[in-house]
């Protein structure tokens, strides 16, 4: 009987419950540095005296930062606009980030999020940027402290960005008009998070993305503040 009991005690099995909230919610705001490049739409038409006027050719110096479809490169379309480039191979942008999601299993969710830009030229959702994300949680799921996750997503919409200007007279006045992107694009990133209670922490996620057709492609990040809700649990060894 000793015996057994000893063989018993050796065999016996510890078992834990992991537990963790399937739907998160987020509330944050994005910073971004996006390509800009000659040839990227404009957004808006410039002033000019006479329908049809070049502005690189009329008598008006601040509207030389649009450059007329079909001449200097500009491919957009008949009677549309480029922005000029001057300087720089980057322009910054911003936006309010609004996102969540639900856990289908322990380690895979799905999630939908919402980007505005306060500051923006026209076209279709020049202000917004819908998307759609699949998570991979790569820490063990747990409801406080610390967790990492990578994802992948598609997106709708724009991130439109304003090349830098440079006067056409030392000193004057330019026009910096927004240059259109999108409105397809594709995203990677990771989201590292901190919670500090069951329901409530905080997260930061930098990605890189592109968009197209009107190509732009960026480096963002992402800070705010997640709720979470709807425990789940499972037994392990």
């Amino acid at each position: 009987d000793a015996a057994e009991e000893s063989a018993a005690s050796e065999t016996r099995v510890i078992r834990r419950k992991v537990k963790w909230h399937r739907v998160f919610l987020e509330a944050g705001y994005s910073l971004t540095m996006a390509s800009a490049h000659e040839n990227m739409r404009a957004a808006s038409d410039p002033v000019i005296a006479n329908p049809g006027d070049d502005p690189q050719l009329d008598a008006i110096p601040e509207n030389d930062s649009y450059i007329l479809s079909g001449t200097h490169g500009c491919s957009a379309p008949q009677g549309g606009y480029c922005v000029r480039k001057t300087e720089g191979l980057t322009a910054l942008a911003h936006g309010l980030h609004i996102g969540g999601g639900y856990f289908i299993s322990e380690r895979f969710a799905l999630g939908a999020r919402l980007r505005w830009n306060p500051n923006a030229g026209e076209g279709t959702l020049s202000h917004f940027l819908l998307g759609v994300r699949a998570y991979y949680q790569l820490t063990e799921q747990k409801l406080r402290g610390f967790h990492a996750s990578i994802y992948g997503g598609a997106m709708l919409g724009q991130i439109q960005v304003r090349p830098k200007q440079r006067p056409t007279l030392p000193g004057g006045d330019i026009d910096r008009p927004w240059a259109r992107t999108g409105l397809g694009g594709l995203e990677i990133g990771a989201k590292l998070g901190h919670r500090f209670t069951r329901n409530f922490g905080i997260f930061g996620a930098p990605e890189f993305y592109t968009l197209f057709p009107d190509f732009s492609f960026g480096l963002q990040v992402t800070g705010g503040v997640e709720i979470t809700f709807g425990e789940a649990e499972r037994e392990v060894v």
